[in-house]
């Protein structure tokens, strides 16, 4: 034990039990715990980061009053209701409703429900999109400061299953509110459980995409490190080499006692430097 602790500033100590004193299986778990340190900062990020931070990072954009206005102007009329993770709509002529913002007339928002979802209905980016399907949700948020121009779209596939059986979402919105609610009353409370709705919906696809990608960092930091143990044993191969008695097998040990350092440096940097959390790996090794 002794002996790991100091190959994390030694790197004698990382050929000394490589090749003398570790067996080849503390070389084996020295990598696998290495990679997994090395994932730990950027799986720790992916499944924190929640749907309201990744769609309103800034502002609502204007979706705020938008919501506001296609909840209210359609829950005693339209229906959209989660059952055993799908969601169906009824009441909803055309599967379209667009949300025309008063002080200039235009629109600003538009909401769609399909069956199955169309990436298509997005338009010409300058209008906010928003599309319930059955399986899927995607919206397309358009930055209300530079009209034309796109500052999100997001895919999210099983949305619906972090919200409870016999859920009608306009309910939803509007279970603190009255019929006396005023519009200001129906705007706080809708604004209010947006984000937590971005957050249900997208809660899915944030542990798929977690790890999905842990899997490929996984697979590019563990192949990074037998380049490595290749690379030692290649380097020695000369024949006035001091080290040419090192085989494939010392140089891959040796690359798995060395992967330790840069893997605990990972996890220190990577919270401190969240961009620095899926390159740190290679870049330090």
């Amino acid at each position: 034990m002794k002996l790991i602790f100091k190959s994390l500033i030694n790197n004698n100590a990382c050929i000394t039990g490589a090749r003398k004193k570790g067996k080849w299986w503390v070389a084996l778990i020295i990598l696998f715990v290495s990679i997994i340190f090395s994932l730990v900062p950027g799986f720790v990020q992916n499944i924190t980061r929640e749907g309201s931070s990744v769609v309103f990072s800034n502002s609502f954009n204007g979706l705020d009053y938008a919501f506001k206005s296609f909840v209210i102007d359609n829950k005693d009329t339209v229906t959209l209701d989660v059952n055993n993770g799908k969601l169906t709509a009824t009441g909803w002529s055309g599967g379209k409703y667009e949300y025309t913002n008063p002080a200039d007339n235009s629109v600003d928002a538009i909401f769609y429900y399909v069956e199955e979802m169309d990436t298509s209905l997005v338009g010409d980016h300058t209008s906010s999109t928003i599309i319930f399907s059955k399986n899927q949700f995607a919206i397309e948020v358009v930055n209300v400061n530079k009209p034309g121009k796109s500052s999100l779209s997001l895919l999210c596939d099983n949305p619906w299953k972090d919200f409870e059986n016999g859920t009608n979402l306009f309910d939803y919105f509007t279970s603190k509110l009255t019929n006396s609610s005023t519009a200001e009353e129906q705007y706080k409370a809708i604004k209010a459980k947006l984000p937590g709705f971005m957050d249900k919906i997208y809660n899915q696809n944030k542990v798929d995409s977690s790890f999905s990608v842990t899997g490929i960092y996984s697979a590019i930091n563990a192949s990074i490190v037998l380049l490595m143990g290749l690379m030692v044993w290649l380097l020695t191969r000369g024949k006035t080499n001091a080290f040419r008695h090192y085989t494939i097998l010392d140089g891959f040990k040796i690359a798995f006692w060395a992967s330790l350092s840069p893997a605990v440096l990972t996890i220190a940097l990577g919270f401190l430097l969240p961009s620095f959390a899926g390159m740190g790996f290679p870049l330090l090794l």
